[in-house]
């Protein structure tokens, strides 16, 4: 008989191929755990995060992201409106500045709206409601800001507490009212949608100073356009800067 081949018997315990094996299956386990934790972001975050970065750059459309969205988040359009009115209130202060009206044109953040603060002596001769014919050109370029949003715009008039003595305004109501509705209706003349004006007319009842002294005065003498923002008031609106406003005569 031939004789039986001896086999080499197997080391105990596992092939030292497992080591390497069981340390690459780690590995990937952890890999994965760490994709799964990624797309538990929370998407409030993740989206304010993306806001922040489409501000500060500009260029950023659409961020690369590993969350799968079902629907296209788009901006809030309240949100465009906002940003729109911030542009136009930039540009009519650069436009005022340019011609000279700083003095007779105040513009100001409100907590609803931007406020514009017209001086009278710029409008209007005293004792009237007609539109002086300097300040058409003025009134024309806001109106055609104005113009490229959607908001209501209320025009307001003011004056002080000196009585008026006319024939044609029994009060200082009458005058104030009379001249907000000149206001619009030149808005209207000039391609402003009707149904998104509004006159208002206080006389002396809403004043922004004392009337005991003359500069209080000045500054009551005044037509406001407040252009409404609706939705969510921004905290870092602050109030009218009013300066005094040299006027040509006393009383309306």
């Amino acid at each position: 008989m031939g004789k039986k081949c001896k086999c080499e018997e197997s080391p105990p315990g596992a092939p030292a191929w497992m080591a390497t094996f069981s340390d690459m299956v780690t590995l990937l386990l952890a890999f994965f755990v760490m994709l799964l934790s990624f797309s538990s972001i929370q998407e409030s975050k993740f989206q304010d995060a993306v806001y922040s970065l489409k501000g500060a750059f500009g260029v950023m459309a659409t961020p690369p992201s590993v969350i799968s969205q079902p629907e296209v988040v788009l901006p809030n359009a309240d949100t465009n409106e906002w940003q729109q009115m911030l542009y136009e209130v930039q540009q009519m202060r650069m436009v005022l500045a340019e011609e000279d009206l700083a003095d007779d044109v105040r513009l100001s953040m409100e907590k609803d709206g931007i406020s514009i603060m017209i001086s009278t002596p710029f409008l209007f001769a005293p004792a009237s409601a007609v539109l002086r014919e300097r300040s058409h050109s003025m009134l024309t370029r806001l109106a055609a800001a104005l113009g490229r949003l959607s908001t209501e715009i209320r025009v307001e008039g003011h004056t002080d507490n000196v009585p008026i003595r006319s024939d044609e305004f029994p009060s200082n109501w009458e005058l104030s009212t009379a001249r907000a509705l000149s206001v619009v209706k030149y808005f209207q003349s000039v391609g402003l949608a009707p149904e998104r004006l509004a006159a208002v007319g206080y006389g002396e009842f809403r004043p922004v100073a004392p009337n005991d002294t003359e500069e209080g005065r000045h500054q009551n003498r005044r037509v406001e356009i407040l252009v409404r923002r609706d939705g969510e008031v921004a905290s870092s609106l602050q109030p009218p800067d009013l300066q005094p406003i040299v006027e040509e005569s006393r009383g309306g």
